[in-house]
């Protein structure tokens, strides 16, 4: 899995606002994330990107809280060692994901399909 970051990115004696520093995710039979680290700062957008199976969809559903991480997760927020697994709706809303597919957040449209608009 790579992580695509800007050439204009801020400064990195920047603190991060998201600082995952260890991050593990098993599965029964299958380790799906092994140690993944990343560092988010204020107005940075990041794109990941990798082959089928690096671990994509399972890091995006432990920081949504979708999913627990393995025990010994160190992530901080603003700073501060978070539990994302417990992360109040107010740390949750400061968050923003966009899905590839979706079917994932069919709670958002209400269970409605997306219609595509296209004029010819």
């Amino acid at each position: 899995m790579n992580v695509v970051e800007s050439d204009k990115a801020p400064p990195t004696n920047v603190p991060p606002i998201l600082d995952v520093r260890t991050l593990s995710k098993t599965y029964p039979g299958q380790r799906a994330l092994v140690n993944a680290k990343i560092a988010v700062r204020r107005g940075e957008i990041h794109a990941l990107i990798g082959q089928n199976g690096s671990g994509k969809s399972t890091l995006i559903k432990v920081l949504a809280g979708y999913v627990k991480a393995d025990h010994g997760a160190d992530v901080h927020f603003n700073g501060k060692p978070i539990d994302l697994w417990r992360a109040s709706s107010e740390q949750r809303s400061l968050v923003r994901i966009v899905h590839q597919d979706l079917g994932s957040c069919s709670h958002t449209l209400g269970n409605r399909e997306p219609r595509a608009r296209s004029r010819l």
